[in-house]
């Protein structure tokens, strides 16, 4: 880290004022001790190149710094992944700049210590109990409606085989069995719905890929976690749909298959979860009239 010092109320207020204003070159002395690196390095030099971009992107978008919406952190994911196609340790090192800057604001009081505009691109593990997050029946109408037929394919392997990002990103072409209607993933069965079978047989035909699917090419051709999370709020803008994480599909996914079936031991063994504790905010919500 650079030399810290308390900063005075005074150069507090010059600080918010050049946010404010989107001025790097006022931002910077201010924040520069609070980041990694001794004034000139190359460390330096870069977190203030990814923080110039980021306050010029914010500043071009219409984003307050000290107010930023939800929204802005996917938002400027997305402005990453348009610019830094094919250069994920870029992208990342832009990402944890901006993420950084927030860190010092929180540190400074010059934003509330529980806003972090990046928050909603974590993945927390949900605990039992705990409150979770659901797409609803229209809202996937609207995101197949406005996906290509990749995103098509995509959102259905989340809302309907209920796979983690992890799971998505790995599936291959021979794991999916077209005769039994089911995708092997790690080792367990997943009941496939005939829409999500269509949706991976017309993404299959854009791929060339043949209808029995023995391909040992994965799924989809995408970087990993950050970018795929990426295309799904893309997808969400587009379709006019409030943006939630990955998981908000899986839990749509546990939600639908308890509805059927009403059976939590089979939710337990198709989503893969340890226990069946874990189906119980199913169960609940289910309950509760969804």
């Amino acid at each position: 880290m650079g030399t810290e010092a308390a900063l005075s109320s005074e150069t507090l207020v010059e600080f918010r004022q050049a946010l404010e204003a989107f001025d790097l070159d006022e931002v910077w002395p201010h924040l520069a001790p609070y980041l990694p690196g001794v004034e000139g390095s190359a460390t330096q030099r870069n977190y203030r190149s990814g923080v110039k971009e980021f306050i010029g992107w914010a500043q071009t978008q219409g984003h307050a710094l000290l107010r930023p919406g939800e929204a802005m952190g996917g938002a400027y994911l997305a402005h990453l992944h348009a610019r830094y196609a094919g250069k994920p340790s870029t992208l990342t090192t832009r990402l944890s700049q901006a993420r950084a800057l927030y860190r010092v604001l929180r540190k400074l009081g010059l934003v509330p210590r529980n806003l972090d505009p990046f928050s909603a691109l974590e993945r927390p593990t949900v605990q039992p109990g705990a409150a979770r997050e659901y797409y609803t029946n229209d809202e996937l109408t609207r995101l197949l409606a406005h996906g290509t037929t990749e995103q098509r394919a995509l959102v259905l392997l989340g809302a309907h085989g209920g796979l983690t990002t992890s799971e998505v990103l790995s599936v291959h072409w021979s794991q999916i069995q077209l005769q039994r209607g089911e995708l092997i993933v790690h080792g367990r069965a997943v009941h496939a719905s005939e829409e999500l079978l269509e949706a991976l047989r017309a993404y299959a035909r854009t791929q060339g890929v043949g209808d029995l699917f023995t391909s040992e090419a994965r799924v989809f051709d995408i970087e990993g976690p950050t970018a795929l999370r990426s295309q799904l709020y893309r997808l969400c803008k587009a379709a006019n749909v409030s943006y939630r994480a990955w998981r908000a599909l899986r839990h749509y996914a546990g939600l639908r298959l308890y509805l059927l079936t009403g059976n939590a031991e089979r939710v337990r063994q198709e989503l893969g979860l340890v226990t069946l504790q874990l189906t119980e905010p199913y169960r609940r919500k289910v309950e509760e009239g969804t």
